[in-house]
């Protein structure tokens, strides 16, 4: 077995352990948290008409209540809680054993910082939609495109906390401890764009700061420790 990961790339690390590489994740976990916000949106769209008397009527008023903002920003929390929570440890069902997979702890490591890296584009890219469907005028946001930055900051700040979480190995209190992160930042956002009038400030400014240095050093963080209290345990 080739104990030399350096030659494998992140996406060839990916595809060891779940069939697909890192374009194959990224492109499928984006159509899906697509799918899954203009479902949500058609869902609240169709119960507006029926209460309202009209399809127009319904879609108006979800973008001037800001719903349709805090769907984006919940729904994305959503499917990325779920794609935290992707592992291949031995004892998971369907999962690989890290130690078993060619290169080593290195393929681990690399498999780990693709599954972050698409989960950031999976934001990016629901969110990016969000942002065509307002300019369209097909499903405003009441705060336009504020929304969707203040979306992808903080739900990127998210993984950089959550990454922090998975280093506590009890499955049960982290899934607990994302779902409550995820929650609250979710809510944060959404309430913070309601406070603002929809500006774009410093809060996010210093957000936006927080993930950037947050996501690296905590999966770096979470690779060390995985290491040490896992992969020669």
């Amino acid at each position: 077995m080739n104990k030399n990961g350096s030659a494998i790339t992140m996406s060839k690390a990916l595809k060891l352990y779940n069939g697909r590489s890192m374009g194959e994740m990224m492109l499928k976990t984006s159509l899906f948290s697509i799918g899954s916000y203009a479902a949500t949106l058609l869902l609240f769209v169709l119960l507006g008409a029926v209460s309202s008397g009209g399809f127009e009527a319904a879609r108006n008023d979800i973008g001037e209540s800001m719903v349709s903002d805090s769907i984006l920003v919940i729904d994305t929390a959503m499917i990325n809680l779920i794609l935290s929570q992707l592992t291949f440890e031995k004892h998971m069902p369907g999962g690989k054993f890290f130690r078993t997979v060619n290169g080593g702890f290195d393929t681990y490591r690399k498999a780990s910082s693709a599954v972050c890296i698409s989960r950031i584009v999976n934001i990016a890219v629901t969110a990016a939609t969000a942002g065509l469907l307002h300019i369209s005028g097909i499903m405003e946001l009441k705060y336009g495109m504020a929304s969707v930055i203040t979306a992808i900051i903080f739900l990127v700040l998210a993984i950089g906390i959550c990454n922090l979480i998975s280093m506590i190995f009890n499955s049960t209190l982290s899934v607990f401890l994302s779902t409550a992160v995820f929650s609250v930042i979710g809510i944060t956002a959404i309430i913070i764009l309601r406070e603002n009038g929809g500006r774009l400030g410093a809060v996010q400014l210093i957000a936006a700061a927080a993930a950037a240095v947050l996501v690296p050093v905590s999966q770096i963080m979470l690779m060390k420790v995985y290491k040490e209290k896992r992969w020669k345990s």
